[in-house]
């Protein structure tokens, strides 16, 4: 018996294949060595005996010889071999057609929206088959919903682990629709990059647009900035202008108007001299009458005024003696009344404390009265009868025309002011 050294079968001896997995024997027997045929343990080649139980090697391997050059043996060999062969491929049609199912299965399940299922059997397909895509192309219908998705997260890594594992033509070409797939998903990012290109370009015209719009408005703006400056300045220029304009004309019309004021105040000087001179020469005509007649006048009035000093003196002292001489009689004429000797002694102290001041007063007026009388008859002349008519008219007119002369020098003395003030504006 012969042991298979993939899956460990036991097989006929003069079987090549194995019948359960399809290895070749003879191909491991020549290059790893060959298994013993009692135990099964694996010889080094050229061995002569079996190192676990001793069993004799060579005529083994001369009867295998002599069976693959066409011996006695060969034609039994060789119906072992097609038997095993024709075993092999049906069993390998059978774990294909039930692998196929598995595929199918995990397809239908994504249709009907059962992805967990459908990821379980998927996975179950690329544990028994790791390098076979099916396996790995139902992962990614499962990672994109059926097709139906061409983005995400676990797309990409299906599709990378696939991809590491199997190679490009074997994997793009193992099912249509994942081929279609690839192709919606080639399409889909080429439509991203155009898109991100459209979008990266359209970005960029925006972004130049809005530096050129930016541009524009700052040279707009120094533009309108350069004009609002200009027009600033020569408004200023023209408010100078007119402020000058206005200055010169407001010094002309004051020069206008001073030397006309300096004309028109010399002309009335003038005239007030001429009326100066006019009431001068009045006023010497009757300045030696007004003299006269004002001595008279003063001369009079000092000797009055003499008599009526010496008068003063002597009418107080009469005022004075009379109001005492009355208020005298009314005491004594109280306090000898008998009329009054009925009156109780404090209403007599009320009466005299009272009545005593009264007495006082009358008396004064009446001393009063009587000096005004005693000064009427020594004086003789009052201040009225001592008046000269022709005086009082003279000197009014005499005063009259010094009063003129007064007001004309002072008019002269403003018009003489507003003359400097004027010669002042000429500069």
């Amino acid at each position: 018996m012969k042991i298979c050294p993939e899956c460990g079968a036991q097989l006929q001896d003069a079987v090549k294949f194995c019948t359960k997995c399809g290895c070749s024997v003879a191909q491991h027997e020549t290059e790893k060595g060959a298994f013993c045929p009692e135990c099964g343990a694996r010889v080094e080649a050229g061995t002569l005996f079996c190192p676990e139980c001793g069993c004799r090697l060579d005529a083994v391997r001369a009867e295998e010889t002599a069976a693959e050059a066409g011996g006695a043996g060969g034609i039994g060999d060789l119906a072992d071999i097609e038997s095993g062969i024709d075993a092999l491929l049906e069993k390998q049609e059978e774990e294909e057609a039930l692998f196929q199912q598995k595929f199918a299965k995990a397809r239908s399940l994504c249709i009907r929206g059962k992805y967990s299922e459908a990821e379980a059997v998927c996975n179950e397909m690329t544990d028994e088959r790791p390098e076979d895509p099916r396996g790995y192309i139902g992962l990614i219908r499962v990672a994109s919903k059926n097709y139906t998705l061409l983005e995400g997260a676990a797309i990409e890594g299906q599709i990378r682990v696939a991809a590491q594992i199997l190679k490009d033509e074997q994997f793009g070409g193992a099912d249509e629709e994942y081929a279609a797939y690839e192709r919606r998903r080639a399409e889909h990012a080429a439509a991203l990059r155009e898109e991100e290109r459209r979008r990266k370009e359209a970005e960029e015209r925006a972004k130049k647009a809005e530096e050129e719009r930016l541009r524009l408005l700052d040279k707009q703006k120094r533009e309108a900035e350069e004009a609002e400056r200009r027009r600033k300045a020569e408004q200023e220029k023209k408010e100078r202008e007119q402020r000058e304009k206005e200055r010169l004309e407001a010094r002309n019309r004051r020069v206008t108007a001073a030397r006309k004021t300096i004309e028109e105040c010399t002309a009335k000087i003038g005239d007030i001299q001429k009326e100066l001179y006019e009431l001068s020469k009045e006023k010497e005509k009757i300045q030696p009458d007004y003299e006269a007649k004002k001595a008279a006048y003063e001369e009079k009035t000092e000797k009055r005024k003499k008599k009526s000093d010496g008068f003063d003196r002597w009418g107080m002292r009469v005022s004075f003696i009379t109001a005492g001489v009355v208020m005298l009689v009314f005491a004594l004429v109280f306090a000898l009344s008998s009329v009054l000797d009925s009156w109780h002694t404090a209403l007599k102290v009320i009466f005299i404390v009272i009545g005593t001041p009264v007495a006082g007063v009358v008396a004064a007026f009446l001393g009063a009265f009587v000096s005004g009388i005693t000064e009427a008859i020594a004086v003789g002349d009052t201040k009225e009868s001592i008046k000269d008519p022709a005086y009082e008219e003279v000197r009014e007119k005499y005063d009259g025309i010094v009063g003129k002369e007064s007001a004309l020098k002072g008019k002269i003395d403003s018009l003489t002011e507003e003359i400097k003030r004027a010669k002042t504006e000429l500069g």
